[in-house]
């Protein structure tokens, strides 16, 4: 390939290529490292992709020093750099000889790999309004056996979360007072059409049912087979209608 190397440290030189009258290969290249009759190192960027490329002289398979004549590479001061750049354009096509027959080591590009992220998207909290936050936390801590996670206020604002107890590091549900006239509107909506406002899910709907109804709780469907879960539906006593959900698949 033709090119305007110099074996000069900082030095900016292109590699080209004309296969064909309208096609036209260029390669910016910048001189990385030099050590004369040792190492060449230059950056190769092309087509998008930006790496370093490193020949290294060394002995041959026989032990000999750097073979700068067989290679067509002159002998002097800074001969075997120079050559370097001929020997681009002079690797025979079509054979099975590699670089490492010339007494050349090449180490491959170095490519930027991006990071991975250590986590995927996940949800980390949800919400539902309730009409009194002290009375749905009894309710969702001392009847369905929830864990507080957070509680804590600022003026008259109060951030409340329950968590599973089986999963304290899990989604959290946010007890939202419902003084929010848009939020208290929709919740009163969803509850009067009776459509539950949350649901749990479990591995034994019967049980929990069961375990709650024994703590007070006032259900308004017991267990009940549906396409492809049972489910069961209660009163949480603050203005919404929740649902426990066993999957049959």
């Amino acid at each position: 390939m033709k090119n305007d190397f110099k074996p000069v440290a900082g030095h900016r030189f292109n590699l080209r290529k004309d296969p064909k009258p309208e096609v036209s290969v260029v390669v910016d290249c910048e001189v990385f490292n030099v050590e004369p009759n040792k190492t060449l190192s230059y950056t190769w960027n092309a087509y998008g992709l930006e790496s370093v490329v490193t020949f290294t002289l060394t002995a041959d398979r026989y032990g000999h020093g750097p073979p700068r004549r067989a290679i067509g590479i002159p002998a002097g001061p800074a001969g075997g750099l120079q050559g370097l750049a001929r020997l681009l354009a002079t690797f025979p096509r079509g054979t099975r000889r590699a670089p490492q027959d010339y007494g050349l080591s090449v180490l491959p590009p170095v490519r930027t790999i991006e990071p991975t992220r250590r986590n995927i998207m996940k949800i980390k909290l949800t919400s539902i309004y309730v009409d009194d936050q002290e009375r749905a936390l009894q309710f969702y801590t001392g009847k369905l056996g929830m864990t507080k996670k957070a509680d804590f206020s600022n003026g008259g604002y109060r951030w409340l979360t329950v968590v599973s107890p089986d999963d304290p590091d899990g989604t959290e549900l946010q007890l939202a007072l419902n003084d929010n006239p848009a939020g208290k509107a929709y919740q009163q909506a969803i509850f009067q059409q009776g459509q539950p406002a949350v649901m749990f899910h479990t591995d034994d709907v019967k049980a929990d049912y069961e375990r709650i109804k024994a703590k007070g709780a006032e259900f308004k469907m017991p267990p009940t087979d549906v396409t492809g879960s049972s489910i069961a539906q209660l009163n949480d006593t603050v203005g919404n209608m929740i649902q426990l959900t066993q999957l049959k698949w």
